[in-house]
């Protein structure tokens, strides 16, 4: 699978495979999605576009499941397998969800440990009457299937330059390390 972007031109995947006369090539499923997120096995991958999460099989690129979310929660734009039934899929606003791959529904929230999500108003201070919950959480990154390194906003802060913090936190349904 060969996924192509051209920024606000849009992003479109193509499956790509060896035949007879060279190389064939095919677009895939639905334009504009992240790139694809493939299961530790290979057999499936995760899409996000920006109103839902997409799982389908691999290599036949079969639909297995959708998820819409409610009004009050937005797909974010990052989405890892975590193990067979789970993934990390990013909400919007930094925030964090652990998504049930068979019921394609968050069951829970994740929070990193130092950065739990806070209102708005307590961030931005200038935003008094905001009580909405958000992270700093402004990048997220999968480091094999154990570990995460995540970036986050120094907040709140009194300078206009934005400085960031790198976190590494280990993957959430794992057990605790012991000692």
């Amino acid at each position: 699978m060969v996924w192509a972007a051209a920024g606000q031109d849009g992003q479109s995947s193509f499956w790509v495979e060896r035949s007879a006369d060279g190389v064939e090539v095919r677009e895939s499923f639905p334009a504009d999605t992240t790139p694809p997120s493939f299961s530790e096995e290979g057999h499936e991958f995760l899409v996000c576009d920006d109103c839902e999460i997409s799982r389908f099989d691999f290599p036949e690129g079969q639909l297995l499941g959708t998820m819409s979310p409610d009004e009050e929660t937005r797909v974010g734009y990052d989405i890892y397998y975590l193990s067979k039934t789970t993934a990390l899929a990013s909400l919007g606003e930094g925030l964090l969800g652990l998504l049930d791959l068979g019921a394609m529904q968050i069951v829970q929230p994740v929070e990193i440990v130092g950065y739990e999500p806070k209102k708005t108003c307590e961030l931005y201070p200038s935003l008094v009457d905001d009580d909405e919950l958000i992270s700093c959480l402004s990048g997220l990154y999968q480091q094999g299937g154990e570990y995460f390194v995540s970036s986050h906003l120094i907040l709140p802060s009194a300078s206009s330059n934005q400085e960031h913090v790198l976190v590494r936190w280990r993957n959430p349904t794992l057990p605790p390390i012991a000692g």
